[in-house]
């Protein structure tokens, strides 16, 4: 029927192909819309499940938030919660692991500073979020 050759054809299949992924993202955008209305933002990752999440607890925020976040207890928390906090990655959390199993138990909040990677900018970002039980 038609006398196409194989570039043509590579062509409409990276066309056909373009537009289903154009569809599958603006389904997705409008399935994920909700969390903007919550203050977490599109590219945030979902709460883990509250089995995940056994030594943190959530707290509200004040008025100035309408949204819950989770708040962790940085004696108890496991790699997973750890590298929830903004700005922490996977070697900060392992060092904040290692410290922890080096010194013992952190005393005061501030005492994350002695971790090497966290200085007073990243603490002031992350210590509303951290708590000792």
């Amino acid at each position: 029927m038609f006398n196409l050759t194989r570039y043509e054809k590579g062509i409409i299949v990276f066309l056909a192909a373009s537009i289903v992924l154009g569809y599958g993202l603006v389904y997705f955008q409008k399935v994920h819309s909700h969390t903007k209305d919550f203050g977490v933002g599109v590219n945030a990752e979902p709460p883990l499940p509250a089995s995940w999440v056994a030594h943190s607890y959530q707290k509200e925020l004040p008025a100035r938030s309408i949204r819950t976040v989770f708040v962790i207890d940085i004696n108890k928390a496991d790699y997973r919660n750890l590298i929830r906090l903004s700005g922490i990655g996977p070697v900060l959390a392992q060092r904040i692991i290692d410290y922890r199993s080096r010194n013992g138990t952190f005393k005061r909040i501030e005492e994350i500073k002695n971790v090497s990677g966290i200085g007073n900018k990243k603490f002031e970002r992350i210590k509303e979020f951290l708590v000792l039980e």
